[in-house]
């Protein structure tokens, strides 16, 4: 839901010209928090294998990878997130 909310604050709600500091701010950060908490992960669980929960892919690195493939479109910068990448 973060990332939907910084999506439309940052593409959707300014381009018609409702431009909301305060709300592209705090789902932008909240958007950033949440990939950094599946980044951290997945650097914890990188000496078991690639995925969430180690070396075996689950349904979770699947629901997770179109979360973390959508940054860019909410304007989240994810470029020092090296697990994401």
């Amino acid at each position: 839901p973060m990332l939907g909310q910084s999506m439309y604050f940052n593409r959707i709600a300014a381009t018609q010209g409702h431009t909301d500091d305060f709300s592209i701010d705090r789902f932008g950060k909240e958007a950033k928090r949440c990939l950094q908490m599946l980044n951290d992960q997945l650097a914890s669980s990188s000496g078991d294998g690639p995925f969430l929960f180690g070396k075996d892919v689950s349904i979770v690195d699947v629901a997770c990878f179109a979360y973390a493939a959508s940054a860019y479109w909410a304007c989240v910068d994810i470029s020092e997130m090296k697990h994401l990448q």
